[in-house]
């Protein structure tokens, strides 16, 4: 008897495997990154299909296998292609996706990882396109807070007293966007630092 497991998580991104089957990278908030594989989903009559597409939001249920999870059920909850109006926006999301991809290695639950990424997901689908031009600024501070925070709580980030304020907070107010654009330069310095320092 197989125990059942079930979390929110995003989906990073799929890859064929077989004739009707898929691998998929998930970001879970219970487990961590994780390879899970989902049976029959790209057969047109599955019920999977459009509940695990890249890039989405979704709750699955999930069995761990020898080599890989599966995924029994799946209930899409939003989607990055569709919920997020600006491509700009939409883009920053990506690259932080391919950082996560590039940064994990193995299983390891982190809740922290999960909320800011979900953090950034919910402040960028309020980014409107009324005026694209206005909201690059903003979509890029939001993009170096995120990837600060993600390298802080993996720790390659050292505790600076000049971003104790930006790693300490999960939010994207506009008092933090203002104080991280002040210290944008510092900032910078310390996700390129930290990132040489990960070797990945």
């Amino acid at each position: 008897m197989h125990t059942i497991f079930e979390t929110d998580c995003f989906i990073l991104r799929g890859s064929p495997l077989g004739e009707a089957n898929k691998q998929i990278d998930l970001l879970t908030k219970d487990f961590g990154l994780i390879s899970a594989t989902a049976q029959g989903v790209r057969y047109l009559k599955s019920k999977l299909r459009y509940s695990l597409t890249d890039f989405s939001l979704a709750h699955v249920s999930l069995v761990r296998g020898k080599e890989f999870w599966r995924i029994i059920t799946a209930t899409k909850n939003a989607d990055v292609s569709t919920d997020i109006s600006l491509k700009e926006a939409r883009e920053s999301l990506f690259r932080i996706f391919a950082l996560l991809r590039r940064l994990l290695q193995g299983e390891e639950a982190h809740g922290e990882l999960f909320e800011t990424v979900n953090g950034m997901f919910c402040v960028l689908k309020n980014v409107s396109d009324t005026r694209p031009t206005d909201m690059l600024p903003r979509i890029s501070a939001i993009e170096e807070l995120t990837v600060l925070r993600i390298l802080f709580l993996l720790g390659y980030v050292k505790d600076d007293p000049a971003l104790r304020t930006f790693v300490e907070s999960s939010g994207f107010g506009d008092d933090v966007l203002k104080q991280s654009s002040d210290a944008r330069k510092t900032m910078i310095a310390e996700i390129n630092r930290a990132l040489k320092a990960s070797h990945l």
